[in-house]
Protein backbone atom coordinates (compact mmCIF):
# COMPACT_ATOMS: atom_id res chain seq x y z
CA UNK A 1 0.00 0.00 0.00
CA UNK A 2 2.95 2.84 1.30
CA UNK A 3 4.07 1.80 -2.27
CA UNK A 4 1.26 2.68 -4.45
CA UNK A 5 0.83 5.87 -2.65
CA UNK A 6 4.94 6.14 -3.04
CA UNK A 7 4.29 6.22 -6.40
CA UNK A 8 1.19 8.28 -7.16
CA UNK A 9 2.73 11.12 -5.09
CA UNK A 10 5.88 10.32 -7.50
CA UNK A 11 3.50 10.42 -10.52
CA UNK A 12 1.77 13.73 -9.41
CA UNK A 13 4.99 15.73 -8.78
CA UNK A 14 6.39 14.47 -12.18
CA UNK A 15 3.51 16.15 -13.80
CA UNK A 16 3.72 19.17 -11.60
CA UNK A 17 7.14 19.53 -12.59
CA UNK A 18 6.59 18.96 -16.61
CA UNK A 19 3.56 21.72 -16.15
CA UNK A 20 6.20 24.14 -14.87
CA UNK A 21 8.24 23.65 -17.28
CA UNK A 22 5.83 23.75 -20.01
CA UNK A 23 5.03 27.32 -18.76
CA UNK A 24 8.53 28.36 -19.04
CA UNK A 25 8.52 27.83 -22.59
CA UNK A 26 6.33 30.60 -23.99
CA UNK A 27 8.72 32.79 -26.17
CA UNK A 28 8.05 36.20 -25.14
CA UNK A 29 8.33 39.40 -27.51
CA UNK A 30 9.29 42.92 -25.63
CA UNK A 31 9.04 46.12 -28.55
CA UNK A 32 10.24 49.33 -27.20
CA UNK A 33 9.36 52.10 -29.16
CA UNK A 34 9.02 56.09 -29.12
CA UNK A 35 5.42 57.11 -30.43
CA UNK A 36 6.52 60.01 -33.08
CA UNK A 37 9.40 57.93 -33.81
CA UNK A 38 9.57 57.37 -38.09
CA UNK A 39 11.63 54.04 -38.02
CA UNK A 40 8.94 52.45 -34.94
CA UNK A 41 6.20 53.82 -37.80
CA UNK A 42 8.48 51.63 -40.51
CA UNK A 43 7.50 48.20 -38.00
CA UNK A 44 4.03 49.18 -37.67
CA UNK A 45 3.29 49.84 -40.64
CA UNK A 46 4.65 46.49 -42.25
CA UNK A 47 2.25 44.75 -40.42
CA UNK A 48 5.36 42.27 -38.64
CA UNK A 49 4.43 42.60 -35.27
CA UNK A 50 0.57 42.02 -35.91
CA UNK A 51 0.98 38.87 -37.80
CA UNK A 52 3.38 37.53 -34.99
CA UNK A 53 0.84 38.24 -32.55
CA UNK A 54 -2.04 36.59 -34.28
CA UNK A 55 0.19 33.41 -34.28
CA UNK A 56 -1.16 32.88 -30.43
CA UNK A 57 2.70 31.27 -30.01
CA UNK A 58 4.02 34.51 -28.93
CA UNK A 59 3.17 36.60 -25.87
CA UNK A 60 4.01 40.32 -27.10
CA UNK A 61 4.41 43.28 -25.28
CA UNK A 62 4.76 46.72 -26.59
CA UNK A 63 6.59 49.47 -24.33
CA UNK A 64 6.57 53.22 -25.32
CA UNK A 65 9.66 54.82 -24.48
CA UNK A 66 9.62 58.48 -25.14
CA UNK A 67 6.55 59.84 -23.18
CA UNK A 68 6.73 57.45 -20.45
CA UNK A 69 9.08 57.36 -17.50
CA UNK A 70 8.63 53.74 -16.37
CA UNK A 71 8.83 52.34 -19.70
CA UNK A 72 12.06 54.47 -20.07
CA UNK A 73 13.44 52.79 -16.82
CA UNK A 74 12.43 49.01 -18.05
CA UNK A 75 14.13 50.21 -21.45
CA UNK A 76 17.14 51.13 -19.69
CA UNK A 77 17.21 48.26 -17.70
CA UNK A 78 16.55 45.43 -20.37
CA UNK A 79 19.37 47.09 -22.63
CA UNK A 80 21.99 46.37 -19.68
CA UNK A 81 20.52 43.35 -18.88
CA UNK A 82 21.62 42.35 -22.20
CA UNK A 83 24.83 44.10 -22.49
CA UNK A 84 23.78 45.70 -25.69
CA UNK A 85 26.15 48.47 -27.24
CA UNK A 86 25.23 52.31 -26.00
CA UNK A 87 25.11 52.83 -30.08
CA UNK A 88 22.32 49.78 -29.91
CA UNK A 89 20.27 52.14 -27.09
CA UNK A 90 17.97 53.73 -29.70
CA UNK A 91 14.51 52.30 -30.90
CA UNK A 92 12.97 50.53 -32.58
CA UNK A 93 14.38 47.79 -30.22
CA UNK A 94 12.91 44.32 -29.50
CA UNK A 95 13.93 41.90 -27.22
CA UNK A 96 12.77 37.79 -27.78
CA UNK A 97 13.36 35.36 -24.90
CA UNK A 98 12.66 31.61 -25.80
CA UNK A 99 12.90 29.56 -23.07
CA UNK A 100 15.20 31.62 -21.51
CA UNK A 101 17.53 31.87 -24.51
CA UNK A 102 17.86 36.04 -25.33
CA UNK A 103 18.12 38.03 -28.42
CA UNK A 104 17.72 41.33 -29.18
CA UNK A 105 17.08 43.72 -33.12
CA UNK A 106 17.52 47.07 -33.52
CA UNK A 107 15.79 49.06 -36.35
CA UNK A 108 13.41 48.22 -38.54
CA UNK A 109 14.98 46.41 -41.35
CA UNK A 110 16.21 43.97 -38.64
CA UNK A 111 13.20 43.46 -36.96
CA UNK A 112 11.47 43.38 -39.79
CA UNK A 113 13.41 40.96 -41.50
CA UNK A 114 13.82 38.51 -38.48
CA UNK A 115 11.41 38.70 -36.23
CA UNK A 116 8.69 36.26 -37.14
CA UNK A 117 11.64 33.49 -37.57
CA UNK A 118 13.78 34.23 -34.69
CA UNK A 119 10.41 34.06 -32.34
CA UNK A 120 8.47 31.57 -33.61
CA UNK A 121 11.36 28.78 -34.37
CA UNK A 122 14.23 30.62 -31.41
CA UNK A 123 16.38 30.65 -34.92
CA UNK A 124 19.24 33.00 -33.57
CA UNK A 125 22.56 32.98 -31.55
CA UNK A 126 21.46 33.68 -27.87
CA UNK A 127 22.97 36.86 -26.00
CA UNK A 128 24.67 36.50 -22.59
CA UNK A 129 22.99 38.11 -20.22
CA UNK A 130 24.61 40.21 -17.39
CA UNK A 131 22.60 38.61 -14.92
CA UNK A 132 20.91 35.58 -14.06
CA UNK A 133 17.29 35.48 -14.33
CA UNK A 134 14.50 32.75 -13.67
CA UNK A 135 15.21 31.23 -16.90
CA UNK A 136 16.04 28.01 -15.01
CA UNK A 137 13.41 28.21 -13.07
CA UNK A 138 11.36 24.65 -14.24
CA UNK A 139 15.71 23.05 -13.18
CA UNK A 140 15.54 24.50 -9.46
CA UNK A 141 11.59 23.31 -9.11
CA UNK A 142 13.02 19.64 -10.12
CA UNK A 143 16.07 19.88 -7.50
CA UNK A 144 13.94 21.11 -5.10
CA UNK A 145 11.67 18.37 -5.58
CA UNK A 146 13.83 15.16 -5.94
CA UNK A 147 15.08 16.74 -2.20
CA UNK A 148 11.58 17.15 -0.78
CA UNK A 149 11.45 13.91 -2.19
CA UNK A 150 14.77 12.43 -0.43
CA UNK A 151 13.81 13.69 2.65
CA UNK A 152 9.81 12.65 3.12
CA UNK A 153 11.24 8.79 1.93
CA UNK A 154 14.52 8.97 3.88
CA UNK A 155 11.60 10.07 7.13
CA UNK A 156 9.66 6.70 6.65
CA UNK A 157 12.14 4.41 6.02
CA UNK A 158 14.07 5.50 9.58
CA UNK A 159 10.39 5.43 11.23
CA UNK A 160 10.15 2.05 10.11
CA UNK A 161 13.27 1.40 12.15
Amino acid sequence: MKIKKSLVILSFLFVAVFLVASVQAQTTVDYYYGLTCSHCKVVADSGVLDRLNETGKVTLTKYEVWYNAENQNKFNDVVKFLGAKKSEMGVPFLVINCSGKYTYLVGDSPIIQNVEDYALNCNFTPVTPNTIENSNYALWISIIVIIIMAIYFGYFRLRKK
